[in-house]
C-alpha cells in the first residue's frame, strides 16, 4: 500500500497529518486480523426465552446446517431464516449439554459461544440449562484453583504433566492438610478431561461451598503411557518399550505420583485420606491397583469397567476386604455394551464375599453425562463420614 501525503510547510501540521494518515493506516490492517474470531453482533447463540434455547449460525453460503447435541440421538435439521440457521430446543431439563454443527458434512463449532470443552482430539461448545440438579456445573462464589505441574518419570523415562485441583482456602491456612482424591480418565482423553468434560473444579467448589463435600485436593495424571503431556501441547509420542507396557503406569501411579503429591502439597498421607477413581481403562488400572496394593486406598471408585473371571477373583477380593474399605463404589450405564457386563460380574464378585458396596446404574451410554453425574454422587460420600 502506498500512503500519498500532500507536501505541507508547516512542519507541525506536516506531523499531525502524517499521524492522521498512519492511524487510518493501522486501523485497516487491525480490521483485516482475525476474521475468524469476529461475529456478527446480531448473533446470539445459545439464547434462552423462557423454556425454550436457541441455537444459531451465521452461513448464508451453507446448503445445509445440522445440530448434533448430547442430547440427541441423531444430528437434526436447523431450520433457515433470514441467512440464519437456527434450532430451537424445548423440554431440555436442567443438566449440562454438549454440541456442535455439521455445516455441509463439516462438523463445525459455534463461533457465537465461547465455552468450549474438549475429550481428546474433539472440541465440542456446551449450555447449561439451570436448575437444581444443574447447579454443581455453574462457577461457585468461593472457587478451588486448577494447576499443571510438571514431574519426572524415571519408570517412564520422561516428564510428564498432571492437573491438580486444590480447594478454597488451601494458600491461606498453610497448616491444614487435606485428603486426596485421585482420579484416572478413560482411553483417548488426558489429564485435561476431567476438568473440561467432567467439570471437576465447579462440581467440588460447589459441594464444598454448599458442606456437601470435605475440602479435598485432585490429582488428575495422563495415563497415556506414551504421551508427556496432552497432546494440545505438540509434544511427540514417546514410544519405547517402558511406555508400551500398560502396567508400567499403575507402578508410576503408586510409586511415583502418589510420593509426589504428598510431599509437593499439605496431602495427608494416610489411606484413610487416599480415594481413587477411574474410568474405563482407568478404572481397570484402579482395580488392579487396589488389587495388588490393597492397603493403599480406603475409598475404591471404579467407573463403567468391570472384571472378567479369571479363576482367582474371589482370592483378589478377599485380599481387599481383609485390607478393609470404607467405601467401594462402582457405576455403570445400562446401555455401556463394553462394560455393562463386567460391571455385573464385578457387583457379582463382591456380593458373594459379602463386601459392602455400592452398584449404581443409570439409563445411558459410555459418555461424560454419566461420569459428572456419578462424581456428583460420589464426592459428598468420601472422606466426610468415615474415620479411622
Amino acid at each position: 500500500m502506498v500512503i500519498f501525503v500532500p507536501i505541507i510547510q508547516n512542519p507541525m501540521k506536516r506531523f499531525l497529518l502524517l499521524a492522521a494518515f498512519l492511524t487510518a493506516f493501522l486501523n485497516s490492517l487491525q480490521a483485516q486480523d482475525f476474521p475468524n474470531f469476529r461475529v456478527p453482533d446480531r448473533i446470539v447463540s445459545p439464547e434462552t426465552v423462557g423454556d425454550t434455547v436457541i441455537l444459531r449460525f451465521a452461513g448464508e453460503y451453507a446448503s445445509q446446517v445440522r445440530l448434533e447435541g448430547s442430547w440427541l440421538t441423531a444430528p437434526v435439521l436447523m431450520q433457515k431464516r433470514e441467512g440464519v440457521w437456527e434450532a430451537r430446543l424445548t423440554g431440555l431439563i436442567p443438566d449440562f449439554y454438549s454440541y456442535r454443527f455439521i455445516v455441509d458434512g463439516v462438523p463445525a463449532l459455534d463461533p457465537s459461544n465461547v465455552c468450549v470443552q474438549r475429550s481428546g482430539g474433539e472440541f465440542r461448545n456446551f449450555f447449561v440449562v439451570d436448575g437444581f440438579t444443574a447447579r454443581g456445573y455453574a462457577q461457585a462464589s468461593r472457587r478451588g484453583e486448577v494447576s499443571f505441574v510438571w514431574y519426572d518419570s524415571k519408570l517412564l523415562g520422561t516428564n510428564r504433566r498432571m492437573a491438580v485441583y486444590t480447594p478454597y482456602g488451601y494458600r491461606t491456612d498453610t497448616r491444614k492438610q487435606y485428603p486426596v482424591l485421585y482420579l484416572l480418565h478413560g482411553e483417548g482423553d488426558d489429564e485435561e478431561a476431567w476438568l473440561s468434560m467432567g467439570r471437576l473444579a465447579q462440581v467440588l467448589d460447589n459441594l464444598i461451598e454448599q458442606g456437601r463435600a470435605v475440602p479435598m485436593i485432585a490429582v488428575m495424571p495422563n495415563c497415556t503411557s506414551t504421551e508427556e503431556a496432552s497432546r494440545t501441547l505438540g509434544i511427540d509420542e514417546v514410544i519405547n518399550p517402558r511406555t508400551i507396557s500398560s502396567s508400567v503406569f499403575m507402578s508410576s501411579f503408586i510409586n511415583e505420583i502418589i510420593p509426589y503429591v504428598e510431599s509437593h502439597y499439605r496431602a495427608i498421607p494416610r489411606k484413610a485420606s487416599r480415594a481413587v477413581c477411574g474410568i474405563g481403562t482407568g478404572g481397570t488400572t484402579v482395580i488392579n491397583a487396589v488389587v495388588m496394593y490393597p492397603g493403599l486406598f480406603d475409598f475404591i471408585l471404579p467407573l463403567s469397567c468391570g472384571v472378567e473371571d479369571n479363576g482367582h477373583l474371589v482370592d483378589d477380593f478377599l485380599r481387599v476386604k481383609k485390607a478393609g474399605v470404607k467405601l467401594f463404589w462402582t457405576g455403570c450405564g445400562t446401555m455401556d455394551s463394553v462394560a455393562y457386563a463386567p460391571s455385573q460380574t464385578l457387583h457379582e464378585t463382591l456380593s458373594y464375599i459379602h463386601l459392602d458396596h455400592t452398584f449404581y446404574v443409570m439409563t445411558g451410554g459410555r459418555d461424560w453425562r454419566i461420569w459428572r453425574q456419578f462424581l456428583n454422587n460420589f464426592a459428598p460420600m468420601i472422606f466426610k463420614y468415615y474415620t479411622d
